[in-house]
């Protein structure tokens, strides 16, 4: 009975939604970022040290360090990594050069003598450019995988495939927006990523509907989609469970880096999971029997 609830599942969904988007709106008039945009797409700088002496490289365990040393001089969004070369990355917020020779000296008094290897710059305008060009990449990529559903379906799948696809946008958007997540282009390849593994995972549900429509021509569309879901369901749960294991793994063992990374993929293979069950069939079923 999962098609007759369909209005139950996109409630859950809409609730989810609205909440991120409220929460996004009320930031917006409290002249706040509606998203936690990172470095990459609000501009900023880029640090590389290493330690002067290769007998005390710089560790991980320096990382808390950096970020003490970070807040103190007035930074509220930075990054900071240290390589398998035990070189440390550190991404920050503009800084000017006496801001940058300050935070270096407050470092070296910290964990000991370094140098500066390298020093960047992205400006505001190269973090819009690449706001916008991550958007159009992802419409892009929707209408690929719109022509490619109506071609190997038909158009009413390629529609609720889309709907379900822009589900999982609007959940992870939602979500990551309520958990502060830094939106950045790792931010966006996992977004993409969670596209094309939904779109799978509908495509099989998708095509198990059609093969089912076939054979039980006399049957209702909504019964032909229940069967097929009650087919596939154990499939798209054992597949999702797995992939959030190894995900799972990487958010633990795969330090601070990927931590956003993994966040955002773990909450698309979850939305994903449901779009392609509870909210793609149920689409497609209103599309052929609108009645």
């Amino acid at each position: 009975m999962i098609v007759e609830k369909r209005n139950l599942w996109i409630s859950l969904s809409l609730l989810i939604v609205g909440i991120g988007v409220a929460l996004m709106i009320f930031r917006l008039f409290a002249h706040q970022p509606v998203l936690n945009f990172g470095i990459d797409f609000t501009g900023g700088s880029t640090v590389l040290i290493a330690a002067s002496d290769s007998k005390n490289p710089l560790l991980e365990t320096d990382v808390p360090t950096v970020h003490t040393v970070l807040t103190a001089a007035g930074f509220d969004h930075y990054w900071v990594q240290v390589t398998r070369d035990h070189e440390m990355i550190i991404k920050t917020e503009l800084m000017g050069h006496d801001t940058r020779s300050n935070i270096l000296s407050n470092i070296r008094q910290q964990v000991g003598p370094i140098d500066l290897l390298e020093a960047d710059t992205i400006g505001p305008s190269i973090g819009k450019e690449l706001r916008q060009q991550s958007i159009w990449m992802a419409l892009g990529v929707g209408l690929m995988l719109l022509l490619y559903i109506s071609l190997r379906f038909q158009w009413t799948y390629g529609v609720a495939a889309l709907i379900a696809l822009a589900h999982d946008g609007l959940i992870t958007i939602s979500i990551a927006a309520m958990l502060l997540v830094e939106v950045n282009t790792a931010f966006v390849a996992a977004l993409l990523m969670i596209l094309g593994y939904s779109i799978n995972d509908t495509i099989v549900v998708f095509d198990r509907v059609r093969e089912l429509a076939n054979n039980y021509e006399d049957q209702p569309m909504a019964a032909v989609a229940n069967l097929a879901i009650r087919q596939t369901i154990r499939r798209s749960i054992y597949t999702s469970v797995t992939t959030a294991l190894v995900v799972g793994a990487l958010l633990i063992f795969g330090g601070v880096t990927l931590k956003g990374f993994c966040i955002v993929l773990l909450i698309g293979i979850v939305s994903g999971t449901y779009s392609s069950i509870f909210i793609a069939s149920p689409i497609l079923v209103g599309l052929r029997s609108p009645r």
